[in-house]
């Protein structure tokens, strides 16, 4: 028997290439375990669902203000008997075609809430101004918030690069 080892493509012999196909099956196997664990962890939305999904007010509605439904004068003051914002920091302006409010959020507000100013923008619908958008800026990734949410006329969510804007 011939002590030379068979040569296979590239000059690789069966020894090296053994080696090698070794390797990479346990590199597989080792990214498979991986890939079972992320997998196997059990995904916990309460607090997403806590804040963006208020109990006795469908979806899409964030402290009572569903967009489409309530008016801007209800929205006012929803938001100032709400425990999370900040009373004096809510302005609001109205026009003939619409308008819209701002305000910040305080030190009861959720964790999830970012801390960028949130709004809300109306339009005039048969003389009411009729709340038409809600911009709230949270930490919550936009994906989790569109599970969360599902879809709906009114409900968007997108990054905008330092928070995500959730409705």
């Amino acid at each position: 028997k011939s002590k030379k080892a068979v040569r296979l493509y590239g000059g690789f012999s069966c020894p090296m290439l053994r080696l090698y196909l070794r390797f990479i099956l346990l590199l597989f196997a080792l990214l498979m375990v991986i890939s079972v664990l992320i997998r196997a962890q059990h995904y916990d939305d309460r607090p997403i669902r806590q804040l963006l999904m208020a109990e006795g007010c469908p979806a899409p509605c964030f402290l009572g203000i569903r967009p489409g439904i309530t008016t801007a004068s209800d929205a006012i003051n929803l938001l100032r008997d709400s425990q999370w914002v900040q009373p004096e920091t809510i302005a609001y302006i109205e026009s003939d075609y619409g308008g819209g409010a701002v305000w910040s959020w305080n030190k009861h507000a959720s964790p999830l809430l970012g801390k960028r100013q949130s709004s809300l923008v109306t339009t005039r619908q048969n003389g009411v101004q009729i709340v038409d958008l809600l911009h709230i800026y949270t930490i919550v990734p936009g994906g989790d918030a569109y599970l969360t949410l599902g879809t709906s006329a009114y409900t968007a969510t997108g990054d905008t690069g330092m928070h995500n804007e959730v409705y």
